[in-house]
């Protein structure tokens, strides 16, 4: 099972005031250096390509620790601040995954209206894809765990088969990838984190301001123990930090999630009213349909149709994966009470849209991050002690698919992290954390472990509000945009007072 669905530069050279864009002949090979190339992604409405974004690659060392070796392509695209008086350190973007593609799933966002008023409307902003990922060179996209899931689709596979499945096209993937002559033991968050200083340095900004979400924050943590010079200021969103298990934390974190949505319907009058005893009829649900599943028609994100057979073990993932989206919270308990009636349109309309994404994660980074990381330090044993806290019903699904990912990190093949690396961070850096109350993967508190060594740290949570908390609300928008403004002085939080739960979706009465 896959728990990560998880969830995204310049009109002139001399306007930019960075010398990096000036680089004179003889540094053209320097290590690491900024190469301008066409923008390969869909820009947003209104944005011009050399007015108001400019891309291009940041070629860095594969292994920082031989920079005379091989090297690698980052891809990069600059949005540049239009202000007369821009600031000189940039809004930069790290995506999570690990092994998420930022710039094709979040470049084109960002508009001509929306880039001054939900991002700092006075600094650049800074996308890149992070090594081995979207756009970079070379991708460690995993095509075989990809053809896995599409052809399975309309297969009724138990949790083992499916588990055996992914071991056997993650194996195939590795063999090709190391085939290939990649390095997999570079693929790394200590890697990511070196890349995010070179990048400052080819792209010639004093420093950076980093924005991070789901495992993004793990590289910022990671920036900010050992590249602290190159940061003004860091925002955590959605936190993942040192020494939170990621093949172990996710059995806490489904049952959390599950928790909270359950009791959120029970606790609002017109959501209990109209679904009550809404956790047993999600079982009740999974049950029968893993007895007997309904065949759904459903479109991705290109607008393609496919044919999905809809067993119980897929409705437990498509309601993991939902409840990252805020939007799509409040429809999750008629979701649930409409397929145990039989109906299920609301499958139909979103499980595309969640759920066959893969093709904008490179599994080869997921696996050679988790592998040296995460694995490591989990067993069999601890996997199977802490599936103890899910339901009975749905158990099995989860804790097979966390076994299968230790199956595949014994054959991946690479170097643990040292163990200093799964210790806390602690930092003075400016830092804002923000957590969703209803976040499936990165529950609340980790972020609230991230803070205790963080002291100039500001934590919120927000209610009604899954994964990734950034551009979901006005309200948290404006405390980025005010942060980023003055990161050293708490910004004014009282808006999300203002919010409330999720407005969940009922039957209308008479």
């Amino acid at each position: 099972m896959s728990w990560i669905r998880g969830i995204v530069a310049v009109a002139a050279l001399v306007a930019l005031g960075v010398g990096a864009w000036r680089l004179t002949p003889g540094a053209q090979q320097a290590i690491p250096r900024f190469e301008p190339t066409k923008c390969h992604f869909k820009l947003g409405a209104g944005i011009v390509a050399g007015r108001d974004v400019r891309c291009g690659f940041v070629v860095v060392s594969e292994n920082h620790a031989a920079p005379n070796g091989p090297t690698i392509r980052l891809a990069v695209a600059i949005f540049p601040s239009h202000s007369p008086h821009p600031a000189p350190d940039p809004f930069v973007f790290l995506q999570g995954g690990p092994g998420g593609a930022l710039i094709g799933d979040f470049g084109s966002a960002i508009t001509k209206q929306n880039r001054t008023t939900d991002y700092p409307a006075n600094r650049d902003v800074v996308l890149v894809d992070q090594r081995g990922t979207g756009l970079s060179q070379p991708s460690l996209a995993c095509k075989e765990t990809t053809a896995l899931d599409y052809r399975t689709l309309d297969q009724h596979l138990s949790p083992q088969q499916e588990a055996d499945l992914t071991v056997q096209a993650a194996r195939q993937c590795r063999s090709r990838l190391a085939a290939s002559g990649i390095n997999l033991n570079a693929y790394t968050t200590l890697a990511n984190a070196a890349d995010v200083a070179d990048l400052r340095q080819a792209l010639g900004y004093p420093a950076l301001n980093l924005y991070s979400v789901s495992y993004g924050t793990r590289v910022a943590l990671t920036v900010m123990r050992t590249h602290p010079q190159v940061l003004r200021s860091v925002i955590l969103d959605s936190v993942e930090p040192p020494g939170v298990n990621a093949v172990t934390g996710p059995l806490f974190s489904a049952a959390r999630a599950f928790g909270v949505l359950f009791a959120g319907c029970a606790a609002d009058a017109a959501c209990n009213g109209a679904f009550p005893h809404l956790q047993d009829t999600f079982y009740r649900v999974v049950q029968r349909l893993n007895a007997a599943p309904a065949t759904i028609r459903t479109q991705d994100q290109t607008g393609k149709t496919y044919t999905v057979l809809l067993t119980g073990n897929r409705m437990i993932d498509l309601l993991f994966s939902a409840l990252y989206v805020t939007p799509f919270i409040p429809a999750l308990p008629a979701m649930i009470a409409l397929a145990d009636q039989g109906n299920f349109r609301i499958p139909s309309a979103i499980y595309g849209l969640l759920m066959l994404t893969d093709a904008s994660l490179n599994q080869g980074v997921f696996y050679s991050v988790e592998c040296g990381e995460d694995a490591p330090f989990a067993t069999s044993r601890q996997v199977v002690a802490n599936g103890r806290v899910l339901n009975p019903v749905i158990r099995p699904d989860i804790v097979v698919g966390q076994l299968a990912e230790l199956k595949v990190c014994r054959q991946w093949d690479v170097n643990g992290v040292p163990a200093a690396q799964r210790q806390p961070v602690t930092s003075a850096i400016p830092t804002l954390i923000l957590s969703g109350e209803y976040d499936p993967i990165t529950p609340p508190a980790a972020s609230l472990r991230a803070a205790k060594t963080l002291p100039h740290s500001y934590r919120f949570v927000f209610p009604g509000t899954g994964h990734g908390v950034y551009q979901t609300n006005s309200c948290p928008n404006r405390i980025v945009v005010t942060f980023e403004d003055n990161p050293a002085h708490a910004p004014d939080a009282s808006c999300i007072a203002m919010m409330t739960g999720p407005q969940f979706l009922v039957p209308r009465q008479g």
